[in-house]
């Protein structure tokens, strides 16, 4: 067994060493590791199907874990949404657009964004620096129930899992300087939506509707799906059990709207998933008052294509965080104003989650009345594939010039850069694969209550993320079961 153990660590350190990878930026969206794939709360204390039947005549067993999970280092994850390898971004007046890419120190030049058609404009003292910081809290309240059955099929059982979650996003942005033009308009207005150049008719901008960006914590709460298995006792004996069984993932999460960048997401996106399970413990030693065993579990899901709502970043490595820049269409006549190209950026997309994988081992120790678990957890999720719904059609958008007059009839070829298919970047749009390790403890107290054989426990979990679209964290809960 140890040396099973040993090669298990070898091809888990290389496995993460030949998935990370070079810090991601400019992405728009970060779909997390989903809440009810969490091993280390649901499998951690009384876990004895057969000892229930044997002793006590029970075949069911239900569990409720109270819990919640914090990221942190996220500076890490700011980079990820940012544009230049940090979680700074710069925006500032410079000369012309030119100036600004031979500036090292400015990453966004502040016109366009904030529209000023003048070639020696009134916002000559535009100036905004912010870092972004995003944080994830998650409190959930995960109800398992299990049961071992006889008819009609003898040696199944069955099992349901569903945490009823409440979820908080927060960009923590935080501007360093915020210095607005003459005509009091701000760009941390632009970035939450707010109204800019209301009164200039030469300068006409729309609000942003999609990706918005502001200090303001965003929260979601649901049923972050429900898993249901049906399986089969391979081996059910006294000091081993391997149980195997498929599983279904029933979506009742939220999908991806795009308002806001980091929003909120509980579940998987609303996507459908089918996998399996194998499940087993294994007795190391026993003695009068003191048990050992290893418990461990490997789940396998393959979660289906869904329509969901992202931002498609634009490839121009000369013009960072091009999908906010001002944009125009084709035909646009005079006095209509230009808009944020994310609120045309925003598509509905099919997304394909793909395979993820997840898998524990567990050390169990069980003395008199008490039961102490630690072990290791990872997860794995490959890097999410997608295509647009409705196709893009080129030559109908384009960044607008600086120089652009609202009052003007908008030609597209004429003005910066031509919004087509060749600068979409949808690999923008996706979430890269993932990897993640976690280590966990809990300890419990076993005890009757009328007859009914009853468990309460604490624990917690920490795990670490090699990449900065990987939410690391830590995690606590308290949970109690009965047999019945």
């Amino acid at each position: 067994m140890r040396k099973n153990f040993r090669k298990l660590t070898i091809l888990t350190l290389l496995a993460s060493n030949a998935l990370s990878a070079a810090t991601n930026i400019k992405h728009t969206l970060l779909s997390p590791r989903p809440v009810i794939d969490d091993l280390a709360i649901e499998k951690t204390g009384q876990h004895n199907p057969r000892k229930f039947k044997e002793k006590y005549g029970y075949n069911f067993h239900k569990q409720a874990s109270l819990f919640t999970r914090h990221s942190v280092k996220g500076e890490d994850v700011g980079k990820y949404f940012g544009v230049n390898g940090t979680n700074q971004i710069a925006i500032k007046h410079a000369a012309s657009a030119a100036a600004v890419i031979a500036d090292n120190s400015i990453d966004i030049w502040d016109r366009f964004l904030i529209h000023d058609h003048t070639p020696a404009g009134d916002i000559t003292t535009i100036d905004a620096i912010f870092n972004l910081n995003p944080k994830q809290e998650v409190y959930a309240l995960r109800l398992d129930f299990f049961g071992l059955l006889n008819n009609p099929i003898p040696r199944t059982f069955f099992k349901l899992s569903a945490p009823i979650t409440y979820i908080e996003t927060d960009l923590h942005t935080k501007y360093n300087t915020n210095i607005p033009d003459v005509g009091d308009d701000y760009i941390s207005q632009f970035f939450n939506g707010s109204t800019v150049n209301a009164t200039d008719a030469t300068n006409l901008q729309d609000q942003l509707e999609y990706g918005k960006i502001d200090g303001n914590r965003k929260t979601v709460f649901g049923v972050a799906d429900i898993d249901a298995h049906f399986g089969y006792r391979l081996v059910d004996g006294k000091t081993k059990r391997i149980y195997l069984s498929g599983l279904v993932t029933i979506p009742t999460g939220n999908r991806p709207k795009a308002i806001h960048l980091f929003e909120p997401i509980y579940g998987n996106g609303n996507h459908l998933a089918l996998g399996w399970e194998l499940d087993g413990s294994m007795r190391l030693w026993k003695k009068k008052r003191h048990t050992g065993s290893l418990d461990f579990t490997l789940r396998h899901k393959y979660t289906f294509e869904g329509s969901e709502k992202r931002i498609i970043p634009l490839n121009l490595p000369s013009y960072p965080f091009a999908h906010y820049y001002l944009a125009g269409k084709v035909g646009q006549v005079a006095g209509t104003a230009l808009f944020p190209a994310a609120n045309v950026l925003a598509q509905n997309i099919t997304v394909r989650p793909g395979n993820s994988v997840e898998g524990m081992l567990n050390l169990k120790f069980k003395t008199a009345r008490f039961m102490i678990d630690t072990g290791y957890n990872i997860y794995y999720k490959e890097k999410e594939n997608m295509h647009l719904r409705t196709a893009w059609s080129d030559d109908v958008y384009a960044i607008a010039n600086a120089s652009y007059n609202t009052t003007a009839i908008f030609n597209v070829a004429a003005e910066l850069v031509r919004i087509n298919n060749d600068i979409l970047d949808l690999n923008g749009a996706l979430t890269p694969s993932q990897l993640s390790h976690k280590v966990f403890a809990n300890i419990g107290y076993n005890f009757d209550v009328s007859k009914h054989p009853m468990h309460i426990g604490v624990g917690g979990s920490y795990e670490f993320a090699d990449n900065n679209y990987e939410l690391e964290g830590y995690e606590f809960w308290i949970k109690t079961s009965c047999a019945f």
